[in-house]
């Protein structure tokens, strides 16, 4: 009876440990807004680096899609990953129409280069307008992501500067 008793108190010993493990690692990485998420910028999360495969073999169509998902959902929260995409989409775009592939991913940025791409006043609009609910409050998942973490003012920022370029 008594050795059953102590692999019981060393199997609760390890699980506390494994416990203070994960929560330490988990506590590292609260810098990021969601799972996958790198940094601040357009397209150091997963799912815009995943989208770029469709911008390549769709081109302008993977775009106008992207933003599509999010400006056509009348009402209810707006997914994160739906958002990420879209923040990709409307910085294409924006580097379009600015010729700055600054904050774009190299294959973005490439992407464009050998393109004819060049968006019209609508889809700017559409870009614009996915953005500003991707970064607000009402409606946006990926906005309540980032507020749970320090790095939400940079976040911010950054979309706020990608919203001046897409009105200019």
């Amino acid at each position: 009876m008594r050795s059953v008793r102590s692999e019981a108190n060393g199997f609760a010993r390890c699980r506390i440990r494994m416990v203070q493990w994960v929560s330490a690692v988990l506590i590292c990485y609260t810098g990021v807004a969601h799972a996958n998420t790198w940094g601040t910028k357009p397209f150091e999360n997963k799912l815009a680096v995943e989208w770029l495969a469709d911008l390549k073999s769709r081109g302008a169509d993977s775009i106008a899609d992207a933003l599509k998902r999010v400006n056509d959902r009348q009402s209810g929260s707006v997914p994160s990953d739906v958002c990420a995409t879209a923040i990709a989409a409307a910085s294409v775009v924006a580097a379009a129409r600015d010729g700055s592939t600054e904050l774009l991913d190299p294959l973005a940025a490439t992407w464009l280069q050998s393109s004819d791409f060049t968006p019209d006043s609508k889809l700017s609009k559409r870009a614009k307008d996915a953005v500003q609910t991707c970064r607000g409050a009402r409606r946006s998942q990926l906005y309540m992501d980032w507020l749970a973490i320090p790095a939400a003012p940079q976040w911010l920022e950054l979309t706020k500067a990608l919203l001046r370029r897409l009105e200019s």
